[in-house]
């Protein structure tokens, strides 16, 4: 619930991306391939 207002409960299913203070860096609905989240993830670490 502490994301309620980024993303509905509701809206599953649901990708939230943390940076290393929480905070949500990048949300995708739905489903999510591998690469596409490796890809997210690699963005969000290098935002240093």
């Amino acid at each position: 619930m502490a994301f309620a207002n980024v993303e509905p409960p509701s809206s599953v299913p649901a990708t939230l991306v943390l940076d290393r203070q929480g905070r949500v860096a990048a949300r995708m609905p739905g489903t999510v391939d591998t690469g596409t989240l490796g890809a997210l993830v690699a963005t969000v670490l290098a935002d240093v």
